[in-house]
């Protein structure tokens, strides 16, 4: 879980908690529920939150096929890129 912002070519996380190891087994259209969770996300004194909006990573290691090499991928989840501009007025 982390803060993502504007780049030239996209976007990119600048400040993230550290990562959960969720460590389950998870088939297509299968869901878990992961109870409570709480995150610290570090910010820095000059940060800008209305330039940010959260973004949620997710490793994962695909358990089929035979291309171990291509195993391991990413995913992300992020929330509406105005967020915390809503929240000055």
């Amino acid at each position: 879980m982390g803060l993502a912002t504007r780049t030239e070519k996209g976007w990119e996380i600048v400040n993230s908690a550290p990562a959960i190891a969720i460590q389950r087994v998870v088939k297509a259209n299968d869901s878990i529920d992961l109870g409570e969770l709480k995150f610290l996300i570090p910010l820095t004194e000059h940060l800008e939150l209305s330039d940010h909006w959260f973004v949620v990573q997710i490793d994962e290691t695909s358990l089929d096929g035979d291309d171990l090499e291509n195993a391991d991928g990413v995913s992300f989840a992020h929330s509406d890129r105005k967020i915390f501009t809503r929240l000055l007025y």
